[in-house]
């Protein structure tokens, strides 16, 4: 079960990351381009997507703790906190706990892969449109 979850993550990184690498460096990009990466990976993978949630929600280890557990999310959570470290940096981003962004960041993009993993029929492009409004008023440093 661990090499399936580490394949599907694997290919997922792969796709991911060509439309990571193809925009510009500035934070908004990357930022706008890993939520769109992330949720037309999980659109376009729904048996994938499926098959990971049954995993993480059953797969247990010999003291019956769950196999896959928050430290397993520790090198996602780090991109996402450099990149809102950078674009606080640069001034890009307002003042936040980055912490506590990409937390928000990928529960709200978990949200997505349980409707798809459950089949429901889901507006990708209004999602991807909404998820980038909001985090984008989310970290920008003057709200409009």
């Amino acid at each position: 079960m661990r090499q399936v979850v580490t394949h599907i993550y694997t290919v997922g990184a792969s796709e991911m990351s060509q439309t990571i690498e193809a925009v510009p460096r500035r934070p908004r990009d990357q930022l706008h381009a890993y939520i769109q990466s992330n949720l037309q990976f999980i659109s376009g993978h729904p048996k994938e997507v499926r098959a990971l949630g049954e995993i993480f929600l059953t797969m247990r280890r010999k003291s019956g703790e769950l196999a896959f557990g928050p430290e397993d999310e520790e090198p996602v959570l780090h991109v996402l906190e450099q990149i809102f470290r950078e674009g606080q940096a640069t001034g890009e981003f307002r003042l936040f706990d980055a912490r506590i962004m990409a937390l928000n960041l990928r529960a709200t993009i978990d949200k997505f892969s349980s409707l798809v993993g459950v089949g429901r029929e889901v507006d990708l492009k209004s999602y991807i449109r909404e998820m980038i409004e909001l985090f984008g008023r989310a970290t920008c440093k003057t709200q409009e």
